[in-house]
């Protein structure tokens, strides 16, 4: 790949070298989000598992893209330069007090650890009507609170950082919550921006990885090297070395040098 192409996507990257995210090697988009790899829309653009195969939703007046997790697709709000998908995972909720209100026992399925994808320690969660209120913890009694319903301190639960782990351990669903009596959950993703207050975002973090041992083991490009992930079990991405620019991945965009841009 060239700086000259490099430099026609620059504009649609949402994020500075070397976090920026490229496009597959097939330039996938679904509306103005671009669709890394492994991550694809056409089989021909991705590697041959399901799991990494997205939906799009695309009209003249919006577009959606859809990640497939058990029976359930559920929104994909943005890609993260981390390794990690943000999703909106509550979308049918019906509720008056929280639209990001989500059934725990419904979504325990959704969110179990799977070769591919694994809940990160990011989250916060809002856990509601918990019979055992031990699983509550401090510290993030803010975060979720704003609008309530009816002002009712009832409505809004307590909750519980997943980096607690106390409770949730990395690469667990929530079935775990369902055991201290929760029927309910919203969740936000906390970033801690530097030299300001903490900013919560709400949706639910993913991390994604690819087996190890998938392709016969060589999935990085050259001058890439693999990275371990933190919640999906013996999971790996590729990441470009120094001097690099790319994703990393032999069946994607790779690596390669880029001496005429100045970042």
């Amino acid at each position: 790949m060239r700086c000259s192409f490099l430099l026609l996507l620059l504009p649609f990257l949402p994020f500075a070298f070397p976090q920026a995210l490229f496009p597959n090697k097939c330039g996938e988009r679904c509306g103005q989000l671009p669709i890394p790899f492994p991550f694809h829309l056409n089989s021909s653009c991705g590697p041959p598992i399901d799991s990494f195969r997205l939906s799009c939703s695309d009209n003249s007046t919006s577009s959606a893209l859809f990640l497939t997790l058990g029976s359930t697709d559920l929104r994909v709000i943005d890609f993260l330069p981390s390794g990690s998908l943000l999703l909106d995972y509550s979308p049918n909720s019906t509720s008056s007090c929280d639209p990001w209100y989500s059934n725990v026992n419904r979504s325990s399925s959704v969110f179990d650890r799977s070769p591919f994808f694994a809940v990160t320690a990011d989250n916060v969660l809002r856990l509601y009507a918990c019979e055992d209120s031990s699983v509550c913890k401090t510290g993030c009694d803010g975060i979720g609170v704003a609008g309530g319903c009816d002002s009712k301190r009832s409505y809004f639960g307590c909750c519980y950082p997943l980096s607690d782990g106390s409770v949730w351990k990395p690469g667990d669903g929530f079935s775990v919550f369902a055991e201290f009596g929760c029927r309910g959950f919203s969740s936000w993703v906390v970033r801690s921006v530097s030299g300001e207050d903490a900013v919560a975002q709400r949706g639910i973090e993913l991390e994604w990885a690819v087996p190890k041992g998938y392709n016969g083991g060589e999935m990085c490009a050259v001058g890439a090297v693999a990275v371990n992930s933190t919640a999906v079990r013996d999971g790996l991405r590729c990441a470009c070395g120094a001097g690099f620019v790319g994703d990393g991945f032999a069946e994607g965009v790779g690596c390669f040098k880029c001496k005429n841009i100045q970042i």
